[in-house]
């Protein structure tokens, strides 16, 4: 247990932490501003560290459930929080209310693993290997109970010589590709998504992957075959499936954290990147981490993530990589890819278009439709990216995601002027 000093220098921290990279939120880092007493209670829970039940009000527990809602970590700390003492836990109907997700997500967990082991099935007999990334992977090999690690959807990895095989094996499956991006935007996007044509509400959407990350293939090159040939096994009592090998199941969660998300930061995906790095100690894999990745860019992601990762959970990273000097450090490269690859990526979303515009690769007519694709992706996918209040408000929704554009064109501008 901290005494007072260093509880107010964690909770500095964490707060300060945040002041550039986000949390999720309505507004962005709605979780900080609540009082110290229960940021400490779920500090502690989550460092697996005895906690001191807060004295809040019963609106104030209220809120607290409410900003933790959208980093799906309500069921983590169920789980942690029914292994307390009655003293130490939160108002009977606030844990209550934390178990309602832990059921919900239980029930979530066994249609996924449902769904999954057809798609596993009939993905076999059609000799397509994949390998199962995220929170279902992360759930049965790195997390305690299945429902403990929420997940809203099923991603998959497939080498990019199978993509289209893999494509057409879940339409033929009944499900539908939103947006065809393979074939277009296969150096931009890194993924396709998929819903079920006669179940959507009943059936989880599918994310199939050829690549970890967007623009893998330029600054964060990673050869899909070099890492399926280390991926391990997982068996279950229901399902046998493949997923990534722990140090690339972190670098994929640093990626997908703090290159997609890096103002939208959910608790559960940095409890992920801690929980895989405690694995690779108890299974000496950072020295397979640090060989294969110290002179690429992805270092910095990893070392933004796993700081969040020592802050939030506690996390003890070994010596050999917290002192691992980047190439940047000692060559003294301004390539923005490794002073600030966050920044990197924002900008290479934002010139895509006039370099697509000014290519010699292309006719016309492919630069017009591929540009009108960027401008006005499927509206399933901007339901899903800017869900609207009602189908009628989706041009709103377009409106959002071009304002979202205009917001960081200008920031990346005024950034270079600077």
């Amino acid at each position: 247990m901290l005494n007072i000093t260093e509880n107010s220098a964690l909770l500095e921290t964490v707060r300060y932490m945040h002041t550039e990279l986000k949390l999720c939120g309505k507004p962005k880092n709605a979780l900080l501003p609540i009082s110290d007493g229960l940021l400490l209670y779920v500090l502690s829970l989550l460092r697996d560290e005895k906690p001191v039940l807060p004295d809040a009000s019963r609106t104030e527990w209220n809120k607290f459930i409410s900003v933790l809602m959208p980093h799906k970590i309500l069921p983590l700390l169920y789980w942690k929080i029914k292994h307390l003492t009655p003293e130490l836990r939160p108002p009977k109907e606030i844990t209550n209310q934390m178990l309602q997700r832990f059921l919900m997500s239980s029930h979530l967990s066994l249609k996924i693993e449902k769904q999954l082991g057809e798609i596993i099935e009939t993905f076999d007999r059609d000799g397509i290997s994949i390998r199962v990334l995220k929170g279902p992977a992360l759930a049965r090999i790195v997390y305690p109970s299945p429902a403990t690690r929420p997940s809203g959807d099923i991603d998959i990895l497939v080498c990019p010589e199978q993509m289209i095989q893999a494509r057409e094996t879940l339409s033929g499956m009944g499900y539908k590709c939103l947006e065809k991006r393979f074939e277009t935007f296969r150096d931009f996007h890194c993924d396709e998504e998929f819903v079920h044509i006669k179940d959507p509400k009943n059936n989880i959407r599918v994310e199939i992957h050829w690549a970890l990350n967007m623009f893998s293939n330029i600054k964060w090159k990673i050869d899909i075959n070099e890492i399926a040939s280390r991926s391990v096994e997982v068996e279950t009592p229901d399902l046998s499936f493949k997923t990534l090998h722990p140090a690339d199941n972190l670098i994929h969660a640093a990626l997908h954290m703090l290159i997609r998300h890096p103002q939208d930061i959910r608790l559960i995906w940095i409890h992920d990147c801690a929980v895989l790095a405690r694995y690779l100690t108890l299974t000496n894999g950072w020295k397979m981490l640090i060989e294969s990745n110290k002179d690429r860019e992805v270092c910095i992601i990893l070392k933004k993530a796993l700081k969040m990762a020592q802050i939030w959970y506690n996390l003890k990273v070994p010596p050999e990589f917290n002192n691992l000097i980047l190439p940047s450090e000692t060559s003294g490269q301004t390539n923005l890819a490794w002073s600030d690859p966050i920044k990197w990526v924002n900008n290479q979303i934002l010139v895509f278009p006039s370099k697509l515009l000014f290519s010699d690769d292309l006719s016309l007519f492919n630069k017009v439709q591929r540009f009108f694709h960027i401008i006005f992706p499927h509206p399933d996918t901007i339901r899903m990216k800017y869900p609207p209040s009602h189908r009628w408000l989706l041009p709103f929704s377009y409106i959002r995601r071009w304002w979202n554009w205009f917001t960081k064109l200008i920031s990346c501008t005024n950034e270079m002027r600077i």
